[in-house]
């Protein structure tokens, strides 16, 4: 899903066609799609039943405070600059987001592996 979301972000950055504009909202749309849903099952596959209700509260407070800061942000950024860099900008998020959740699931795997080891020697 982020890796749609930086590939539409860039076409929109990169061209100005309307076409590409449409392609690349389109693209971002469907990452969207794609990472809230995978965020959900990753939510219930690796958050305990118990600490479930917390993690998904702390996500949305996360998403309502940048929900609120991004556009404030970006339209400065439009303002100041252009539009063109607000998409540079969303681009860069998702790269480093997609940084980050193969870090993570590097770390869960290694996790998986030692806890199986741990199983097999027993």
């Amino acid at each position: 899903g982020q890796g749609l979301i930086a590939i539409g972000s860039i076409t929109i950055a990169s061209h100005t066609s309307i076409v590409a504009f449409y392609i690349g909202a389109c693209l971002i749309e469907l990452g969207f799609g794609i990472d809230m849903s995978a965020s959900s099952v990753w939510v219930h596959d690796f958050i305990p039943s118990e600490r479930r209700a917390s993690y998904i509260s702390a996500i949305s407070a996360a998403g309502s405070l940048f929900g609120f800061t991004i556009p404030l942000v970006s339209g400065y950024i439009a303002d100041q600059i252009g539009f063109r860099y607000n998409w540079l900008l969303a681009f860069i998020g998702s790269i480093i987001t997609i940084t980050l959740l193969i870090k993570i699931g590097t770390a869960i795997r290694a996790v998986k592996e030692g806890v199986q080891n741990v199983e097999e020697s027993n």
